[in-house]
């Protein structure tokens, strides 16, 4: 496996422990163990698990309900800084990548919609510009109504 595939939860991105346990090439009941216990030791220093761990289920191919946790971005530097060697590298690797992906996703689109506002107030602007012009000639007795007309197509589209 060459990604993680993140899972928005509530605003949270996460990784899902079964995919954690599959690119570390460990048992998922034993990964499920050590983050239970990461979990005991978190709620004994009473620092928040949601930030790190987040219990789930999922659906099992019998149709049974099983547990599993999504993994933060902290809670896979933790999982990561208990892992040695290639595959500790290489799940760290993974998950920093994806949660680099999804950065750069978020920056672009909020790039995207400053550069949409942008665009609205110069439009909005220069409909005022218009709008003004409009008055201004408008008052003035050698306007004609044609004139008017173009000037009040150019406001309205």
């Amino acid at each position: 496996m060459n990604t993680l595939t993140l899972i928005n939860f509530n605003g949270i991105e996460t990784v899902d422990s079964r995919q954690v346990a599959e690119v570390v090439e460990k048992e998922h009941s034993k990964l499920l163990r050590d983050i239970r216990t990461y979990c005991d030791y978190l709620n004994e220093a009473k620092i928040g698990l949601v930030d790190f761990f987040i219990e789930s289920i999922y659906t099992d191919s019998k149709g049974e309900e099983r547990p599993c946790y999504l993994c933060t971005r902290k809670g896979c530097e933790m999982i990561a800084n208990k892992l040695t060697g290639q595959k500790g590298v290489a799940f760290t690797a993974l998950y920093i990548n994806a949660f680099h992906e999804m950065e750069e996703h978020i920056k672009q689109t909020e790039r995207i919609k400053n550069k949409a506002k942008t665009l609205e107030i110069e439009e909005i602007n220069a409909k005022i510009k218009l709008s003004n012009q409009y008055l201004r000639l408008s008052k003035t007795a050698g306007i004609s109504k044609a004139q008017k007309q173009v000037l009040f197509a150019k406001l309205t589209r």
